[in-house]
């Protein structure tokens, strides 16, 4: 059982086991849906038993992360506005982002954080945030960003164009 719920162990493309011939359950290929709490249940023919402890099976992914702009709207050049982005998880085990890798017309702008000796500075920064200082047209870029956690890299984002 995941979740007090039966598991189809006759699904043998993701399971092996957990019947009457081999107790034991393997999970091939774990995925989020496969996180969960699991328990088990014996039957023999005195009667049925089943696990009095149950198994927490934490799945770890890499993030699916979107770009979010504040402010959300066009900036005038002549205003010198900033501009911050956000590379904001959508999905993720865990949901701390501990690299950001931020994109300007699909070229690398930066790797956060950014811990070499002479940007110090850069080290101990959210990496989930960028600041765009004094907007200029030099800015006008479609930007993504590519988040990593324990699990690694996840895609990169769609692009969000800034006006």
């Amino acid at each position: 059982y995941r979740n007090d719920d039966l598991v189809n162990v006759n699904d043998t493309t993701h399971y092996k086991g957990g019947n009457s011939e081999n107790v034991a359950l393997v999970i091939k290929a774990t995925n989020k849906e496969d996180i969960g709490n699991y328990s088990c249940q014996l039957s023999n023919n005195i009667g049925k038993g089943t696990s009095d402890h149950k198994i927490n099976l934490d799945v770890q992914y890499a993030p699916t992360v979107e770009i979010l702009m504040i402010p959300k709207g066009p900036v005038k050049e002549s205003d010198e506005s900033n501009v911050t982005l956000f590379c904001n998880v959508l999905d993720a085990n865990p949901s701390v982002l501990t690299k950001v890798r931020w994109y300007a017309n699909s070229t690398l702008l930066k790797e956060l954080p950014d811990c070499e000796e002479t940007r110090e500075d850069l080290c101990h920064i959210d990496p989930s945030k960028l600041l765009l200082e004094s907007i200029g047209r030099g800015f006008f870029y479609n930007y993504s960003c590519e988040g990593f956690n324990a699990a690694g890299w996840g895609p990169r984002s769609e692009e969000k164009e800034l006006l």
